[in-house]
């Protein structure tokens, strides 16, 4: 979708971003835009199928279950294969061949010698012992320090101990690195040096973005997280002056340095961990910890911050405060769905996860969209008409309605076409105009 705004000419001055969105508007504002659709790129990368992959924990305990259930059927195994001896053996022995009788005592001797003595009722719970032992250590390993504590935070988790093995199944590591890693590769220039910490890359990141606002390829940038612990959104922004004053000053009612942080200022450090947060689904993942400024509201505490469906509004309502007029809404989510378009539920947790996100994205959608209509000189919705692919389906998804497998570069040629479908044609080509500071979100 990016790249036909990019080819059409439409001229973006913001982009806005939360959740996965968020790591499109990071890279997009400094000109990363290929780093999202070329090949090799985020989302067409062989490792794309892993982004939101189970805890380590969770998989190979998930493994170790699996060659504990094949120890426990090595008896059954035994006597299948024997029988199936046996049975070759009388069709032989029927058959007048001499050899059918030798096997058959073959086969009735040596099931009787693995069933006796130090045979499989040895070797079977050996085995079994051997196995559980593996998960008692990998669950061991899950418990020993939380994933908060490991991550920079001071609080540990607190409730029964059983809950941390399951509470956050996914693991956020992939992606997070992987969308931290091509922002570093866009902002560290031509040195060719290993990726520092995430404090110095986001110093690195706001430095070269406030130094290159309104040059081409620039935009300003604004991106929206859910803080669990204060329960309220923070937007982090960062303008160019002329907006910069206005969105930042304390409005009637509100404590605004509790919500919002200048990335150009006090911010700057954290541009990585709001990325982490925005990418941290509000089910099924441990929150992220983000540790605000020192001289800010929050005086150096650490929140866990995660997306949330429902902050597209908020988003819509900053961006109002930062004096958008014009804007171009983006969502993966396809409009409510007719009568007889119902599909059968999945039983995979990670698939019911994706369809909860899913049908969230597109309600909030609809409300937001609604409700902001009245805020700007003019709105536009880009989104699928059918979008089989869920929030998690990164290795492609079985679409019911055209019987066949829909793959992540499919759906994303697909948004390429509905750029020029729903907008490009319609309202720059008729209009011949380019859009007054234009916001992407």
């Amino acid at each position: 979708m990016l790249r036909a705004l990019q080819e059409a000419g439409v001229r973006i001055d913001v982009v806005a971003g939360h959740g996965i969105g968020a790591a499109t508007a990071m890279l997009t504002a400094i000109d990363g835009g290929p780093k999202l659709w070329d090949e090799g790129g985020l989302w067409l990368s062989p490792r794309a199928s892993r982004y939101y992959q189970w805890r380590t924990p969770l998989r190979v305990a998930a493994r170790l279950l699996v060659l504990l259930s094949v120890v426990f059927a090595i008896p059954v195994i035994v006597l299948a294969f024997g029988a199936a001896l046996y049975a070759v053996g009388f069709l032989l022995t029927l058959a007048g061949v001499g050899a059918g009788t030798s096997l058959v005592t073959m086969v009735s001797t040596r099931t009787a010698d693995a069933f006796a003595g130090p045979g499989l009722p040895t070797l079977v719970p050996r085995l079994v012992m051997l196995v559980v032992l593996a998960i008692a250590l990998v669950a061991a390993g899950a418990l020993l320090p939380t994933r908060s504590f490991r991550e920079g935070m001071d609080r540990t988790a607190s409730g029964r101990w059983w809950w941390q093995l399951t509470s956050s199944p996914l693991d956020m590591a992939p992606l997070r690195s992987a969308v931290t890693r091509r922002i570093w590769d866009l902002v560290r220039g031509a040195a060719a040096t290993t990726r520092p910490t995430d404090t110095a890359v986001s110093r690195r990141y706001s430095e070269l973005l406030s130094e290159n606002i309104g040059q081409p390829g620039c935009r300003e940038l604004l991106v929206a997280v859910t803080d669990l612990d204060a329960r309220r959104d923070i937007v982090g922004a960062l303008l160019s002056g002329s907006f910069r004053e206005k969105f930042f000053a304390s409005q009637p009612g509100r404590e605004r340095g509790a919500e919002v942080l200048d990335l150009a200022g006090s911010g700057r450090d954290l541009i990585v961990d709001l990325l982490g947060a925005a990418l941290t689904p509000s089910i099924g993942a441990e929150a992220h910890p983000v540790a605000l400024p020192g001289d800010g509201y929050w005086r150096g505490e650490t929140h866990r911050g995660c997306d949330r469906p429902g902050i597209l509004a908020r988003l819509l309502a900053e961006l109002d405060v930062a004096q958008v007029v014009q804007v171009i809404v983006v969502s993966a989510a396809a409009p409510p769905a007719a009568p007889h378009s119902l599909r059968a539920p999945s039983l995979d947790p990670r698939a019911r996860l994706g369809e909860f996100f899913a049908a969230s994205e597109g309600a909030s959608l609809e409300d937001a969209v609604g409700a902001a209509r009245g805020q700007f000189d003019s709105l536009y919705v880009i989104c699928p008409a059918h979008n089989p692919v869920g929030p998690f389906d990164l290795a492609g998804a079985y679409d019911e309605g055209s019987d066949r497998r829909r793959a992540l570069g499919e759906l994303q040629q697909q948004g390429y076409h509905d750029a020029y479908q729903q907008f490009i044609d319609p309202v720059v080509g008729a209009s011949g105009e380019h859009l007054a500071r234009p916001v992407l979100t």
